[in-house]
């Protein structure tokens, strides 16, 4: 199961990879990692959100699991708009 590989692929890409990166302007690589960030994001969302959308709604908290890796994967896509090469979003 890759599932268990999820945690440490997040980890690499948000603490060793996305801080080099980010300050440079390597069009090529940003648009992989925000591509590999698009692919956790939309393929793997229960690993943040583990019960259903009627379930959450219900609840009075957010839901939310793994919060730190979460808000710095939405930080990274934040910081990418202020960026003036927007080719990395295609």
């Amino acid at each position: 199961q890759f599932k268990s590989f999820l945690p440490r692929i997040i980890s690499i890409a948000m603490e060793q990879i996305y801080p080099i990166i980010a300050p440079r302007p390597s069009p090529d690589m940003k648009s992989a990692l925000y591509h590999l960030l698009h692919e956790v994001l939309a393929n793997n969302w229960r690993y943040f959100f583990k019960g259903s959308v009627l379930d959450l709604m219900k609840e009075s908290g957010d839901g939310l699991e793994n919060s730190s890796q979460f808000v710095s994967v939405l930080q990274a896509y934040g910081q990418s708009f202020l960026q003036t090469d927007i080719s990395i979003f295609r």
